[in-house]
């Protein structure tokens, strides 16, 4: 059966798809009580406690077993509430497992089967065809205005195309109209969660009967801040509605990476609803996965780990914990260089080592980590050999290299189920040694050595292909080789280059680029499309002499662009920010904006995002209404500046270069 959605209420219900396009949609309910395992202190209160859950639950002994041993305990028929007044009973002495894992998650899990497949065997398929009728909306206006809706946009199946105008009740009411008679599987929409609640909230005053759920009923996600790789982020809340998949195309990071192929292949990893999996970033998607093996293989997931990282010695934490390698490149243009990428070394490192917390006590056993992601990695592999002729599976490709590149942060995270600060010191050990003896060997063979951080080389020599064999040979991971004509290394402040801010033009005419002011989410786009004509211009230079000959037409398009920033519209200067902080010590942009935003009744949570116009930067005034103020002109060609700057470090070089006659 093909489910496309799965909700845990009084049971589960299960919305499932014909296999067919053009098939409709049925729903069916399936019993399902959860349990979950616990242990408790060998004392007389634990005889009473269990006398005493014994008068209202399902309870019985039970052999617990978790990645690293096994045990005797008791299993519960309860909800989670039980759970923490047994913890608060025994003085939080009592272990708990299987307590948070979501009710539809665990009943695919133990019955050994996923959403939005036909057969467990597709699990790990890579495919772009689906049974699914899909439908997209959109609202040509910013939700912040909160005026009348009295336009919208719809596509279907990307083929029929329309709109909707008249008063809000007539464009609510033909929506509602238009979704039950297309009765679509998907609907994609830009800020749907923003929308979403406003519509439903709006049909409620025209005594309007919606059609976004096929129940009537909906999930609720709450908002919330949290931190994620050093940076604080917020998700939004949303309403999730049965038996339908709504996407927020605008802030669904699965959804732009991956697509809707990609959305779909996650929830086959997770045993989740595709719903959930769109709204769920990378780390919570591999954690999910892991979750689903552990319960899938029969093992027990502690409530609340309890693995404190053990104090150390200063000297022992600095020899084990050095992070990964890196060989810092000097500021400059060089011209025929190779990058040599390791594709996907961390999960690899985890496969090949067989690296788990179970396996560092007991080495002799395959690991729960490597066994649940060797398969991942395999589909990783498969999807980056394939994007090459199929562009249409790139999208899986980039979700599953997400997916891998997390996994190794997990097992760091003092929270993770599965991770353990020995196993995220040992990837970086072994990440290290294999980045310094594949510098070794590329000297070795006679190349030079221009830039190395973590899982990728830059290198100068040749012939490539012998050193890729013979990297490849001692790592026993795949490496991938990109060949530029000219690479570029910006400096930082103190002069010394950069390890992640460099551009080059490789041999099929790209320009390849990374940290550079277009690459930033906060650069406004004018600055972002003008530094993009800049690197567009450069393509015809083949090597570094022609690329210092264009310097007359770069300047003359630098120059350009900056007198056309006062045509510019407003919101092709808008700065987008996420806000780490909703206090400031001190006056910037984003403080003025935030009291903006308050002033509209907008409430800014950390790790939201916001949008302004700067209309004076001396005093730090901005605009959040479209259209209204003056920007600061001059604020905007300093931004166009810096863009400049990055170019013309390039030329500078170039024409060095040029006189020295190389």
């Amino acid at each position: 059966m093909w489910v496309l959605d799965a909700v845990h209420r009084d049971g589960i219900s299960l919305w499932v798809k014909g296999k067919k396009k053009g098939a409709g949609v049925s729903c069916t309910n399936h019993p399902f009580i959860p349990s979950f395992s616990f242990t408790l202190p060998e004392d007389r209160e634990s005889s009473n406690l269990i006398a005493g859950l014994e008068d209202h639950f399902s309870i019985e002994e039970t052999k617990i077993k978790t990645i690293n041993e096994s045990f005797s305990g008791y299993r519960i028929e309860a909800p989670r509430q039980v759970a923490d007044i047994i913890e608060k009973e025994t003085n939080y002495q009592s272990k708990l497992y299987n307590v948070d894992i979501r009710g539809e998650q665990r009943f695919f899990a133990e019955r050994n089967t996923v959403p939005c497949c036909s057969d467990i065997n597709e699990r790990f398929s890579v495919t772009t065809d689906f049974p699914l009728s899909v439908i997209t909306l959109k609202i040509p206006q910013s939700f912040f205005d909160k005026k009348p809706i009295n336009k919208l946009f719809f596509k279907q199946n990307e083929t029929e195309a329309g709109d909707i105008t008249g008063t809000e009740p007539e464009v609510l009411s033909s929506l509602f109209a238009l979704i039950g008679e297309l009765n679509p599987d998907v609907i994609l929409m830009p800020s749907a969660d923003l929308w979403l609640p406003e519509i439903l909230n709006r049909a409620k005053r025209y005594d309007l009967e919606d059609s976004f759920s096929r129940n009537g009923k909906y999930r609720r996600i709450m908002g919330h801040s949290y931190w994620s790789y050093g940076k604080v982020e917020y998700r939004g809340a949303a309403y999730v509605p049965d038996g339908r998949i709504v996407i927020d195309t605008a802030q669904s990071f699965t959804y732009r990476e991956g697509g809707l192929p990609g959305v779909l292949l996650c929830s086959r990893l997770a045993g989740l609803s595709p719903n959930y999996v769109s709204r769920f970033t990378p780390g919570t998607l591999i954690s999910g996965y892991e979750v689903y093996e552990a319960v899938r293989r029969g093992l027990a997931i502690p409530y609340r780990k309890d693995e404190p990282e053990k104090e150390r010695l200063y000297c022992d934490i600095r020899t084990s914990d050095r992070g990964g390698m890196m060989f810092k490149p000097v500021a400059n243009i060089y011209e025929n260089v190779y990058q040599i990428d390791f594709t996907s070394m961390y999960p690899s490192i985890i496969v090949n080592y067989n690296l788990s917390p179970e396996t560092l006590t007991k080495p002799g056993i395959k690991g729960f980590l490597p066994q649940v992601l060797e398969p991942v990695l395999n589909l990783r592999k498969e999807t980056k050999l394939r994007k090459k002729e199929d562009p249409s599976v790139s999208g899986i490709d980039s979700i599953l290299k997400w997916l891998l590149v997390v996994c190794f942060g997990y097992t760091g995270f003092k929270n993770a189920k599965f991770g353990h600060i020995g196993v995220h010191e040992a990837i970086t050990r072994h990440s290290r040694d294999i980045l310094i003896h594949s510098k070794e060997i590329a000297e070795v063979e006679g190349f030079l050595i221009i830039h190395g951080i973590v899982d990728c080389l830059w290198v100068k020599g040749k012939p490539v292909s012998l050193l890729k064999k013979r990297i490849e040979e001692y790592a026993k991971i795949p490496t991938e080789i990109e060949e530029y004509n000219w690479i570029v290394f910006l400096p930082q402040k103190d002069g010394t280059g950069s390890y992640t801010r460099y551009f080059g033009r490789l041999t099929s005419s790209e320009i390849k680029k990374r940290g550079v002011l277009s690459r930033r989410n906060d650069t406004p786009d004018y600055v972002r499309n003008a530094q993009n004509d800049l690197f567009e211009a450069m393509r015809s230079a083949v090597s570094i002499n022609e690329l210092f000959y264009l310097s007359p037409v770069l300047r003359e398009i630098y120059e350009k662009k900056r007198e056309e920033v006062y045509s510019q519209s407003h919101e092709n200067l808008l700065i987008t920010r996420k806000v780490s902080t909703i206090k400031y010590r001190h006056r910037c942009a984003e403080a003025s904006a935030i009291a903006k935003y308050n002033d509209h009744g907008i409430f800014i949570k950390p790790g939201m995002e916001i949008q302004y116009i700067v209309s004076d930067h001396k005093k730090w005034e901005v605009e959040i209404d479209i259209g209204e103020g003056e920007p600061d002109y001059e604020f905007y060609k300093k931004i166009l500046d810096k863009a400049w700057e990055e170019i013309d470090f390039a030329l500078r070089k170039a024409g060095l270069n040029e006189n020295m006659g190389e």
